[in-house]
């Protein structure tokens, strides 16, 4: 009960700071602006988090009723569920000229892999605006995952060109390091995280790169978000826990190990080495 009561304060907390931030970008807001937000939106889902921003966006819908950003952002609390495509569907029709509303349905066929489909809703906004470039880096994203590396290039160097996006510096630098290209590789990467973190693909390949070059405790940073962002994912928390182990983090690593057998089905030499490092501590 107490433990109970604990989440329902912790989560109250968060809604309250919330909605004493500053609202909701609207329609007529900046793209950059509008993209932030639906990218914090975005990592929340992935963490298992988005409930307190979707209170947020529900209370100021009452207070703005009219304005179909703020439907938009309660879909992208449902991501990756269909319910996020479902609630942008119905919006659609309402907003035929809202560029954020295609745009999020292209995002949705492609996470589907309909790309047919993803091609013409970002094709739709950029025929209405030619400079909306998460359309352009949407459509380099589906290149890439046809294997057209030629044309994702060309798309995510178009985006650049109107503004420096996080999505598309990483796409960049996946594109170089498949190509080899490790040291630009690098550096885009970089930048792309740097701009917005939450990219599992671009920060599982950067922690590659610096467990590669021996780089641990830039290592441990990048790979203690990927396993943040995927909590569920069995590989994702070995690689950070064996990480600490081996850079002597016995704490952390004992923790995140922890975190690994309650995940289910854990091997005999995990079990063995968390024994071991509960010795050690003394616990």
């Amino acid at each position: 009960m107490r433990k109970a009561l604990l989440s329902l304060a912790v989560i109250g907390g968060l809604s309250a700071l919330l909605l004493g931030a500053a609202p909701p970008p609207t329609s007529n807001a900046p793209v950059p602006e509008v993209l932030a937000e639906l990218r914090q939106i975005e990592g929340a889902a992935l963490r298992n988090a988005a409930d307190p921003l979707r209170f947020k966006y529900t209370e100021a819908a009452r207070a703005r009723p009219n304005d179909p950003m703020l439907r938009v952002y309660l879909a992208w609390c449902e991501r990756p569920r269909d319910e996020a495509w479902n609630q942008l569907k119905a919006i659609a029709p309402l907003h035929p000229d809202n560029p954020w509303v295609r745009w999020g349905m292209g995002r949705m066929y492609l996470r589907w892999k309909m790309k047919d489909q993803a091609k013409v809703e970002f094709d739709d906004v950029l025929k209405k605006n030619p400079t909306f470039y998460p359309a352009m880096t949407g459509l380099g994203l589906l290149a890439k995952s046809k294997g057209d590396t030629a044309m994702a290039q060309a798309q995510f160097e178009a985006a650049l060109k109107v503004a420096d996006d996080a999505e598309a510096r990483a796409g960049l630098g996946l594109i170089w390091f498949e190509q080899g290209q490790k040291e630009k590789a690098t550096e885009s990467l970089k930048k792309g995280i740097e701009l917005w973190q939450d990219q599992p693909e671009a920060l599982e390949v950067l922690a590659g790169v610096y467990r590669e070059a021996n780089d641990v405790p830039s290592a441990i940073r990048v790979a203690a978000v990927v396993a943040d962002l995927n909590p569920k994912d069995r590989n994702a928390r070995k690689t950070i826990a064996d990480l600490r182990f081996d850079n002597g983090q016995k704490a952390e690593a004992a923790a995140d190990y922890e975190r690994l057998q309650r995940l289910g089905n854990p091997e005999p030499d995990m079990l063995r080495r968390l024994s071991g490092l509960y010795r050690e501590l003394g616990n």
